[in-house]
């Protein structure tokens, strides 16, 4: 599982309105299956990064690079990209919100730890 290929890919945005004004539901393409994510509003920020990189195939062929059993997958690093990394490396401002919990099936903006990433940037 760690060194298959991820096709990341957009089959359905739930809603079709602004981005900065709704929640987004969409469809993640794998060979093992599809993902359901909801990108919340609240985290206008990520929910737009991710959108932005998911429409111009930023996330097409990436592999899934750190595979923990039971815990966590971590996919999304594009420097995984069979043609490497064309994108700028760039932090987004942290968007932490009460009652948006990382619980079991949640979409998560990796980050460096708190001792060199004191704003928690993402």
């Amino acid at each position: 599982m760690k060194n298959s290929v991820l096709i990341w890919a957009f089959a359905a945005l739930a809603l079709l309105s602004s981005c900065a004004e709704k929640d987004y539901l969409v469809t993640i393409h794998t060979d093992f299956g599809d993902m359901k994510v909801v990108l919340y509003d609240e985290t206008p920020q990520h929910k737009q990064n991710f959108l932005d990189l998911a429409q111009s195939g930023a996330y097409d062929s990436v592999a899934w690079h750190r595979v923990i059993n039971r815990f966590m997958a971590q996919g999304g690093d594009l420097s995984t990209r069979p043609q490497g990394n064309d994108k700028e490396n760039y932090t987004l401002p942290a968007e932490i919100v009460p009652g948006i919990l990382h619980k079991k099936g949640a979409l998560a903006a990796a980050r460096m730890g708190d001792n060199v990433n004191p704003e928690k940037r993402s």
